[in-house]
């Protein structure tokens, strides 16, 4: 095993810590900058666009993390990307059709039409990049990324005075769209090649390879549901409350739940590729060692994290925080969004067993449970018009999917062990 695990954390880290800063203080400035109403506006466009592109790209994504040697040897990265474009365009047209009924806005449409294309394009690449460990080409593209996303508002409002939606909307499309213009110049993306696929083709290899098919289908799903999981409680929130509430909730909810993730998912990702080589070896005990090993740091540093939270909101400190975060509930409410998130990422560790063992229909099932939960208990503790409730759900779902999870890796995976 010549993977150098301690070097490409620190460069997971390096990254995180930039790429994630700059887009944490970007929802930071938004809300002060912008108003809560633009960035709650703002916020469920991007989780439309979100939610549908990644339900979109998931196929492809876990091809290239669990069978990335023998997918590569039959097709190049841009068929994954050929087929991610026919369907996405069909994704958009729902995207734009449901924005315009709700809203009455074409460009808000268009844009996150858009938006989910080249989101999803964008994530297939890096996808590839991170299952072939090259993690200094990942650092680069998302730290351009981010700057882009992070600086472009600012400037459009310095030259053109628009602080709206449209704004931010428009800034997020030109910092994937830079990336992924980045990345066909560097012939990583071989658009002509790309022209020249078949798509039957591709589609029938897939259908051929009866264990691809039937790892993949229940992932597509879970992607769908994983991410309704994530992103329902602000639809459910803009019912009871207005979108000054929806805007405080999603700027609390980005910094921690986002802000921890970028610390925990690190871990998940270095650590998948180990396990796929384990696993073709046989060697299921080194798989648990690695896993147990796993949960130790992501355990290790949430709680650094709550610790720090609770330094920070001391009577001194809090006076220097943004003015969202000085609300009565603003601790209880980003303990729980943590919470919550620790939960679901050692789940994501947990279920590898279950990836490694084409069970991912067991994942499925374990997420609709917790996505229905989520709703039932959303719609009736938030009836109460108590804010809170939603980050206290968001823990009990979380929590819930990870105990799911959990007892069925180990009902499995023993049997091998």
């Amino acid at each position: 095993m010549t993977i150098n695990i301690n070097k490409n954390y620190a460069i997971y880290i390096v990254t995180s810590a930039i790429s994630g800063g700059l887009n944490l203080l970007s929802v930071i400035l938004f809300v002060d900058f912008f108003g809560e109403s633009v960035y709650g506006d703002y916020t469920l466009l991007f989780v439309l666009s979100t939610v549908i592109s990644l339900f979109l790209s998931a196929p492809a994504n876990q091809l290239l993390f669990r069978f990335l040697p023998e997918f590569e040897t039959n097709y190049l990265i841009t068929s994954l990307v050929y087929n991610y474009l026919i369907f996405s365009f069909f994704g958009a047209s729902s995207c734009f059709v449901i924005v315009w009924l709700n809203k009455g806005e074409v460009l808000h449409g268009l844009l996150t039409g858009y938006a989910l294309i080249v989101m999803g394009i964008y994530q297939i690449h890096i996808a590839y990049l991170q299952s072939k460990l090259l993690v200094l080409q990942y650092l680069c593209l998302e730290i351009t990324r981010s700057l882009v996303y992070f600086l472009l508002p600012f400037l459009i409002y310095f030259f053109f005075n628009i602080a709206n939606v449209y704004n931010i909307l428009m800034s997020l499309n030109v910092s994937f769209s830079i990336n992924l213009i980045i990345i066909c110049i560097s012939n990583q993306l071989k658009v002509r090649s790309m022209l020249k696929l078949n798509f039957v083709d591709i589609i029938y290899y897939i259908y051929r390879k009866n264990y691809i098919l039937n790892y993949i289908w229940p992932l597509i799903f879970w992607f769908l549901f994983a991410q309704l999981l994530n992103f329902t409680d602000r639809f459910i929130i803009s019912k009871f409350f207005t979108q000054k509430e929806v805007g405080y909730y999603s700027a609390i909810y980005d910094v921690f739940y986002k802000g921890i993730s970028l610390l925990l998912t690190p871990i998940s990702l270095i650590y998948y590729p180990i396990l796929v080589r384990l696993y073709k070896e046989n060697d299921y005990v080194s798989i648990d060692k690695v896993i147990q090993k796993g949960i130790m740091y992501q355990t290790a540093i949430f709680l650094s994290v709550c610790v720090i939270l609770r330094i920070a909101t001391n009577d001194k400190i809090i006076t220097y925080l943004p003015v969202f975060m000085r609300e009565n509930d603003f601790y209880y409410l980003a303990i729980s969004i943590i919470s919550g998130a620790f939960f679901w990422q050692i789940s994501i560790l947990v279920q590898k067993k279950l990836e490694l063992l084409i069970m991912t229909k067991i994942m499925l099932m374990c997420c609709i449970i917790s996505f229905f939960f989520n709703i039932f208990l959303n719609i009736i503790l938030l009836k109460t018009g108590v804010l809170f409730y939603a980050g206290i759900n968001t823990s009990i779902t979380s929590l819930i999917y990870f105990i799911l999870i959990y007892y069925n890796s180990w009902k499995y995976w023993r049997k091998l062990s």
